[in-house]
């Protein structure tokens, strides 16, 4: 993906990543998790299973349970390293590269306070895996003198590449997100978390008692909110009550209560679609049925909060961008990112896209990664 893309400092390192990912292919570990995903997605389809931290529902549960069985074992990931070496050597690359970017990815765990003990966790450790290649390379005896790098040809062409979150496919400006692509802002409760994925945009409050999601769908202009919406809930096994048409800032609206249950018990609700133009915008809010009442109001002010957006500044708001600094002199990598003009206060965070201590030695002439900061974007 372009984050791991960002923190890599070779085309070996690359290389050896792909290597990685189609040794997952070759051992057939993908098929056997896919495998896993349907029999989950037939449990799904005939008794609805809420999972006691988000508690989803019919067919919406169905996403994440694919992400769940597409994380691999730890003997799968050690097998995919392996392969990873193979195939790197076979091309001519060097594949301890591939290693240290393994250390770029236990300094960020570090970093983000997110680090797992490695018996807790279904993948290996990142420091144990670069260790693990290391070891495998040193006893296969095999010399790295001839084997490629490419180091400085593959920063160049980082250039200009997005860094981080591009704006464009919305951000938080306080509880309000925004999307600039799409036109549009939404209030969520102040103090919930929010995290913004391609598939669905996701709120909760820290202690998990209810949930909020955001999709969108396309359908044809002159859809009608309320036929889109009792199609969705029946289609979801939903059972819902009377609903109400209206307007949600000009927005053609449908709202109505739902519920669901399973031998865990039931979930309550608010679902609101909304259409603009050619798309419906489902705001599905749940909670337990006795937290219903309590969370009722909120779940209707987060729908009846849908507007426009035409903040002018949010509309131009612009990514972070890669920057390739070449380093005049000799010196330290903090001195030549302060050199490059970047905020002091992502010195750190710069260290680890170029895999190195701020206190480590550049060469004159060196190539390292800084980061060109968006404008109209509030953080």
């Amino acid at each position: 993906t372009r984050g791991i893309l960002a923190h890599m400092n070779s085309e070996a390192a690359m290389v050896g990543v792909l290597g990685h990912e189609i040794g997952h292919t070759t051992s057939r570990h993908i098929v056997q998790k896919i495998s896993q995903s349907q029999l989950a997605g037939l449990g799904v389809g005939l008794g609805m299973v809420f999972l006691p931290e988000v508690r989803p529902y019919g067919d919406l549960i169905q996403g994440g349970l694919q992400v769940l069985f597409l994380k691999f074992s730890r003997d799968d990931e050690r097998e995919a390293d392996t392969l990873g070496i193979r195939y790197s050597l076979g091309a001519g690359y060097d594949p301890e590269e591939m290693a240290s970017l393994f250390h770029v990815l236990h300094r960020i765990g570090e970093r983000s306070g997110q680090k797992v003990p490695n018996w807790l966790s279904t993948h290996p450790d990142p420091l144990n895996r670069e260790e693990r290649i290391l070891r495998e390379l040193q006893s296969s005896g095999l010399s790295r003198e001839n084997l490629l790098v490419k180091d400085e040809e593959f920063k160049r062409r980082l250039e200009g590449m997005v860094y981080g979150e591009d704006p464009a496919q919305g951000f938080m400006d306080g509880s309000r997100f925004k999307h600039p692509e799409l036109k549009f802002q939404i209030e969520f409760p102040p103090g919930w978390r929010v995290q913004n994925t391609p598939m669905a945009v996701f709120s909760a409050p820290s202690d998990g008692s209810a949930a909020l999601q955001l999709t969108g769908s396309g359908v044809p202009a002159g859809t009608r909110p309320e036929e889109f919406g009792r199609s969705w809930l029946r289609h979801n096994r939903l059972e819902y009550g009377t609903g109400e048409r209206g307007r949600v800032h000009g927005f053609p609206a449908y709202v109505a209560p739902f519920r669901a249950v399973s031998d865990r018990g039931a979930v309550v609700g608010e679902a609101g679609f909304i259409i603009d133009g050619e798309v419906a915008y489902e705001v599905i809010a749940y909670t337990s049925e006795r937290a219903y009442r309590q969370y009722r109001e909120t779940f209707l002010r987060v729908v009846s909060s849908f507007d426009r957006l035409r903040d002018r500044e949010a509309l131009a708001a612009q990514p972070d961008r890669i920057h390739i600094f070449r380093v005049t002199r000799p010196m330290t990598l903090g001195e030549a990112l302060a050199d490059s003009g970047v905020d002091r206060q992502r010195l750190a965070e710069l260290a680890l896209v170029n895999n190195m201590e701020l206190d480590d030695r550049l060469e004159a002439g060196a190539l390292i990664k800084t980061i060109k900061g968006g404008r109209g974007r509030k953080l």
